[in-house]
């Protein structure tokens, strides 16, 4: 007999549990909820290592991350060599940023916009996300 998949759902930066509520998984789910950081300079690897906290060492299991909770997803995979990762509208890494994005993450340029700005920018938006 096949043991029961067990699936940990991570949501994006301010999404909540609801961002899976149409989603249909055949075994057991978890909701990994957001902590709050430790610091100001809490670092990526730091802040997934106390999410991965709740995924048991030894479970296989599956991590599913929308949007920045499939950069989690990644780097908990990195701390549970059971894990496998489904990212939904997230990327694997920086290389699949678009160039602009890369630009703008290296030179510390998306600082200057605020991110309100954008969605009244849509010609701009669309460029800058293809």
């Amino acid at each position: 007999m096949k043991p029961t998949p067990v699936f940990y759902l991570i949501p994006g930066l301010g999404a909540d549990e609801r961002v899976f509520q149409f989603l249909r998984l055949p075994g057991q789910v978890q909701v990994l909820q957001w902590l709050p950081p430790q610091t100001p300079s809490d670092t990526l690897p730091h802040y997934a290592a106390r999410l991965a906290g709740a995924v048991p060492y030894g479970q296989p299991c599956w991590l599913v991350g929308v949007s920045f909770g499939g950069v989690l997803a990644l780097e908990i995979a990195q701390l549970r060599p059971l894990a496998r990762v489904v990212l939904i509208s997230s990327f694997a890494g920086p290389r699949e940023l678009p160039w602009l994005a890369r630009v703008a993450r290296a030179t510390g340029l998306y600082q200057l916009l605020p991110p309100q700005l954008l969605p009244r920018l849509p010609g701009l938006a669309s460029w800058f996300l293809e």
